[in-house]
């Protein structure tokens, strides 16, 4: 019997529409958490089955690289851990890199994410994105981003657009300001 609904739920060709069966989340509007799951596109590992790679998006071309973080790697593999805080890192002279995504539930923000530094230490030159990149999202330059909670959380995420339409969309990331600054990021979520 089990072995036969375990056949039944590996045919079903869809997946029901997502419904919280909590209490909502408190301080999230239900427009962000009810009936719909955010699209989270990581660079961190491991990610986990709902999470893409972030890397994949990207339009081929560009300069930018993954590299550790948070200089995890080494102390990872002495001492065990799985988590790895891989990042696409970039300078100015590495140019642009632009991500191709298709939103589904329109009406609903484009929130990009980066990795905070180790105990408030940035190393190798690292700026923050906010203030140091240039952001395009389909091909119009950004300079207000919106303050929408619960999105804009701890300075490592910020909003793109609070309000993105339904169907295929470009957001482009320039590192900018001096020439040895550096900017990474690591999650692009939307709906």
């Amino acid at each position: 019997l089990l072995i036969d609904a375990m056949h039944e739920v590996a045919n079903v060709d869809h997946v029901a529409p997502y419904k919280r069966q909590t209490n909502q989340v408190k301080g999230c509007d239900k427009k962000f958490c009810e009936n719909v799951l955010p699209k989270c596109h990581i660079t961190l590992r491991p990610r986990s089955s709902i999470s893409s790679p972030l890397e994949d998006l990207a339009e081929p071309g560009h300069k930018w690289q993954i590299i550790d973080g948070d200089g995890r790697a080494k102390v990872s593999a002495e001492y065990g851990y799985v988590d790895l805080k891989m990042v696409l890192s970039a300078y100015p002279k590495d140019g642009p890199i632009t991500l191709k995504f298709d939103v589904e539930h329109p009406d609903l923000p484009v929130t990009l994410c980066e990795v905070p530094c180790p105990w408030g230490r940035c190393k190798q030159q690292r700026v923050p994105m906010l203030g140091n990149v240039k952001i395009e999202f389909d091909g119009a330059v950004i300079t207000d981003f919106p303050n929408l909670k619960p999105f804009t959380q701890k300075d490592m995420c910020f909003v793109v657009v609070a309000s993105a339409s339904k169907g295929e969309h470009r957001l482009t990331v320039t590192a900018a300001g001096g020439e040895n600054n550096n900017v990474i990021f690591s999650h692009l979520i939307h709906y």
